[in-house]
């Protein structure tokens, strides 16, 4: 029943990473399972990426952590979107057309993520075993977290990718502000897990989120524009 529960957990909180990256074509690449772990790699390489960025002492050195903890957060997780734009648009690892590398990467992303995770942690012991009720509620809430920083992220890169029309772009941009401000707090009113209270410190660290995403918007449209400059050499 533990390990039911466990996989029930691991299947609400990260089954949308796969879906996320779900842009079709699996079936046409004969290299799936070279791309399940190229992404599966990446997701590794990031996370020691941020273990030696944190472990360096420099956000020490500049006093953020006595800012505001979610905007490390935001820093480090910047670098995932990085590694995963990265192994989705260079063609020098593993040659294949761009738009049909979405899903198996994003597949071995989520694999690596719940092996290190879940798996390992729950082997050996880390994790409390018994997987109570508590444990949906807060893969859920994790999960709506996960929802609103992809989907206001998308609109931010849509908007920043069309910044030609700004009228009919505008409304996204707008849209993926409002949602960092209504969709986590609506969240954490309606599931009855630890406190119902939206303090300050949350909505600054939502407006640190939506900074974040713009910035991260903006940084993806230059690597788009490295990548557009690869394929014409």
């Amino acid at each position: 029943m533990r390990i039911t529960q466990m996989l029930n957990c691991i299947a609400i909180a990260y089954v949308p990473y796969i879906i996320f990256y779900s842009k079709g074509g699996v079936e046409d690449i004969p290299e799936h399972s070279a791309l399940t772990a190229l992404g599966f790699g990446f997701y590794v390489l990031s996370q020691f990426t941020k273990i030696c960025l944190i472990a360096s002492g420099i956000f020490d050195l500049l006093g953020l952590y006595m800012l505001n903890e979610a905007l490390i957060t935001s820093l480090t997780n910047s670098i995932d979107f990085y590694y995963i734009h990265y192994a989705i648009t260079t063609r020098s690892l593993i040659r294949s057309e761009r738009n049909l590398r979405t899903l198996p990467i994003g597949a071995g992303w989520a694999l690596a993520e719940i092996i290190i995770n879940y798996i390992v942690s729950f082997i050996a012991g880390f994790r409390d075993k018994s997987f109570k009720l508590r444990y949906y509620f807060n893969a859920f809430e994790a999960n709506s977290k996960i929802l609103y920083n992809f989907v206001s992220s998308f609109l931010v890169i849509h908007y920043v990718r069309a910044s030609s029309k700004p009228f009919t772009s505008m409304p996204l941009l707008v849209g993926a502000i409002l949602t960092h401000f209504f969709f986590v707090p609506y969240f954490k009113r309606n599931i009855p897990v630890g406190t119902n209270d939206v303090t300050t410190a949350e909505w600054i660290s939502l407006v640190f989120s939506a900074a974040s995403d713009v910035t991260i918007a903006f940084f993806i449209k230059y690597l788009d524009r490295l990548y557009e400059r690869e394929k014409k050499l």
